[in-house]
């Protein structure tokens, strides 16, 4: 049901429907519905002869919260048919020939005349409607071949006289809407479009009748029109959209353009007469945002819908470069790199955020490109981050003749996943790890450490002892335990103090894994630091073991550290320690006892029960890792 006005003010500011449009008002002085009329109020010398009937009936629409609807009926006169009708003029039946224009309906606002109710035979309208939807329900008396349909008309004028049908050409019209053709039907809704004059009249008033027959005095005496819950639609939508010429297709409200934005480019056609179209654009984000309104959107905010076209956002303007030149790692699935040294060229932008290049990537010997990453924000702390898809684009290295970039774009869809966190340190550096996802390409993952500095930790499973050293903080592997060698007795003790969760950056330590533990990568920032801890003393580079020293070797199945002596010394391998001490013993072992005295191995100042590493009270120190008074001890 469409909701009936509850007052009606001729002198209102902004009229969009019409009055009772539900049939829902009948004043019993009246026998009409208010504000709409038939022959019962008609004027004209053969007013009284009329036939043709309107009632108020409980036959009603599907789905219809009212009670009523409107009935014109067809009668006849001296065996012609006098149609039924019902408008929101004034009936005129002044001519016994059917076709006459005497007979017809009228409106005009500077008429004085009213219904038995007091209403004005006129029905104001200030709205540009788009179209007319009713539901009708025609049942013909007779069966007819020729002259079968009913009809329906509107016609919007400025409320100057006006009649239907017309007695001569009306310069006084704004729009009409007109089915002539309604067949015998059940309840069934009809949408009849407005067609619009093109004139510079503006709307006043309505004219809307119905009639049982499109021609006048044809059809057959007993044909029954049933009316109900008439609209005047408003319409609130886009009927065509162009940018730059070319036309924009929204899917579900919305669309996009591969441009920047230019409002002079845009070109909107709205469906609604009387439709409003604002537009709204996000700089940031290059959305356009339209809204379409109807033009009655003061009685119903509903009638709006809203588009977006996403355009390109603008690429910011460069305001500074720096190219910066890092150590890099690549990881290509288990396997990592030798350091090679990168160049990494850093666009500050004029919004602050920055364009990220890293130059003329090589991943295991295949040139791949220039990783780029543009318009990134940075955090206050420096730091930036990226998570989403690139497009690789070929280096400029002009030694290669080819590169795999743009192949591995294709093959990934033509949008590389990468995921990046960085940040700048001082003025002079950049670290960042880039993990890319050409798995389809490649098989693997790969992993990307810029500026970082890498240590390998390993223990031999045979061994199990091994030691390490890092110019970072490295968090202890699960299957590891971890000791820094404070002391050694005379008597050939070493005395171990664990460390547990972080091994501090630039610490050297013994280390302990019964199962071994294959080259595992660290990667940090390398602080600076003198990598020496209690006896242990660290190396980044292969280095020289120096005389008199001590260096942990596996010689004839027993581990220990093994002093070194001079023009017989060993390399001490990256990330590795070599141990100093004034004791004078040949070797600390691990594993077995020293013929030189270290079998005898007691320490005086370690008095206690033993246990081993399992927490197992031991009869004396068993070769290896001891716990005495809590302090760990090797023999």
């Amino acid at each position: 049901m469409i909701i009936a006005l509850a007052a009606f003010a001729q002198a209102a500011s902004a009229q969009y429907q019409m009055a009772n449009s539900n049939f829902e008002a009948w004043k019993a002085s009246s026998g009409e519905p208010d504000h709409w009329h038939g022959f019962k109020s008609a004027k004209g010398s053969l007013a009284s002869m009329a036939k043709g009937t309107l009632a108020k009936s409980d036959d009603k629409r599907p789905g219809s919260t009212g009670s009523y609807s409107a009935l014109i009926t067809a009668g006849s006169v001296m065996g012609i048919v006098n149609n039924g009708s019902v408008t929101t003029g004034q009936m005129q039946a002044a001519s016994m020939s059917a076709a006459n224009t005497a007979n017809h309906a009228e409106m005009d606002k500077t008429s004085t005349a009213t219904d038995k109710n007091g209403d004005k035979f006129y029905m104001p309208l200030t709205g540009h409607p788009d179209a007319l939807k009713v539901w009708l329900k025609f049942q013909q008396g007779t069966a007819q071949t020729t002259y079968k349909y009913a009809s329906v008309s509107a016609v919007i004028t400025d409320g100057t006289y006006y009649q239907e049908p017309e007695d001569k050409t009306y310069s006084n019209k704004v729009a009409q809407a007109k089915n002539t053709q309604i067949t015998a039907c059940d309840w069934t809704e009809f949408t009849v479009p407005f067609e619009y004059l093109s004139n510079s009249v503006e709307p006043a008033a309505i004219l809307c009748t119905f009639g049982t027959n499109a021609t006048p005095g044809k059809g057959s005496n007993g044909d029954k029109v049933f009316i109900d819950d008439i609209e005047l639609v408003y319409y609130s939508e886009l009927s065509a959209a162009q940018y730059n010429g070319a036309d924009v297709t929204f899917t579900d409200g919305a669309a996009t353009v591969d441009a920047e934005y230019n409002a002079s480019l845009l070109n909107l056609t709205k469906k609604g007469k009387g439709a409003t179209v604002e537009t709204s654009f996000d700089e940031a984000s290059a959305l356009l945002t339209i809204t379409v309104k109807g033009e009655n959107i003061s009685e119903d905010a509903t009638n709006c819908h809203t588009y977006t076209i996403q355009f390109t956002v603008p690429e910011p303007a460069v305001v500074s470069s720096e190219t910066y030149s890092e150590d890099l790692y690549v990881t290509l699935g288990t396997s990592t790199s030798d350091k090679q040294v990168a160049d990494v060229v850093v666009e500050t932008l004029d919004n602050g955020n920055i364009n990220f290049v890293l130059k003329n990537f090589v991943l295991d010997g295949m040139p791949v490109g220039n990783i780029a990453v543009k318009n990134i924000a940075v955090a206050k702390d420096n730091s930036f981050s990226f998570n989403g898809g690139i497009q690789i684009a070929e280096g400029d290295d002009p030694a290669v003749e080819m590169w795999m970039g743009p192949v591995i774009t294709e093959q990934c869809g033509g949008s590389v996943p990468l995921d990046m966190n960085g940040c700048f340190i001082g003025e002079d550096h950049v670290v960042v790890y880039i993990s890319i996802d050409i798995s389809e390409f490649v098989g693997y993952a790969v992993d990307v450490h810029l500026g970082y500095a890498r240590a390998i930790m390993s223990v031999n499973a045979t061994a199990k002892y091994g030691t390490f050293c890092a110019p970072f903080a490295v968090d202890v592997p699960g299957n590891v335990q971890v000791y820094t060698v404070a002391s050694a007795a005379a008597s050939g003790l070493l005395t171990l103090e664990e460390v547990t969760k972080i091994i501090p950056a630039n610490t050297p330590v013994v280390l302990f894994a019964e199962s071994g533990l294959e080259n595992t990568d660290f990667f940090g920032l390398a602080e600076a630091g003198t990598p020496t801890a209690g006896m242990l003393t660290g190396v980044y580079e292969s280095t020289p073991a120096p005389a008199g020293s001590y260096v942990l070797q596996n010689l004839s199945g027993r581990v220990g550290f093994y002093q070194v002596a001079a023009g017989q010394q060993p390399t001490v391998g990256a990330n590795r320690c070599y141990l100093t001490s004034a004791s004078g013993v040949k070797a600390f072992y691990f594993d077995a006892d020293d013929a030189t005295g270290i079998e005898t191995l007691t320490n005086t100042t370690l008095t206690g029960d033993v246990y081993n590493l399992a927490g197992q009270r031991t009869s004396k120190m068993q070769c290896g890792i001891n716990i005495i008074n809590g302090k760990k001890v090797i023999k």
